[in-house]
């Protein structure tokens, strides 16, 4: 991908306030560093959150889906769980990675 490095104001605001919705925090200063980052390292997440292991939460705001369908995913194997203590779990990255790119595989059982 090029970027051009003469992005009008307005289409970065634009840019910026279509994706508000799924991006609170995003500024059109850290959209042009994340289409940046993205332009040097295209696997690499400019976010960093991708790295750490996710909640119930944040995999069920990208999915799209409850909460109890994270946890029946968790359950039956396509989310690999990562227990902190007696209540706290999260979910490894690299499987919800895996389930997006339909890699995927369900436990037999």
């Amino acid at each position: 991908m090029q970027l051009r490095d003469n992005i009008t104001p307005s289409v970065l605001t634009a840019a910026v306030g279509l994706l508000a919705p799924f991006a609170p925090d995003l500024s059109p200063r850290s959209l042009v560093a994340a289409i940046k980052a993205y332009k040097a390292d295209p696997t690499a997440d400019p976010t960093g959150l991708a790295a750490r292991p996710l909640t119930r939460r944040q995999v069920a705001e990208t999915l799209g889906i409850s909460l109890q369908s994270v946890s029946r995913m968790m359950n039956d194997g396509r989310l690999r769980r990562i227990v902190l203590s007696a209540k706290s779990v999260r979910i490894d990255p690299d499987s919800l990675r895996a389930l997006l790119a339909g890699n995927a595989t369900e436990s037999e059982g």
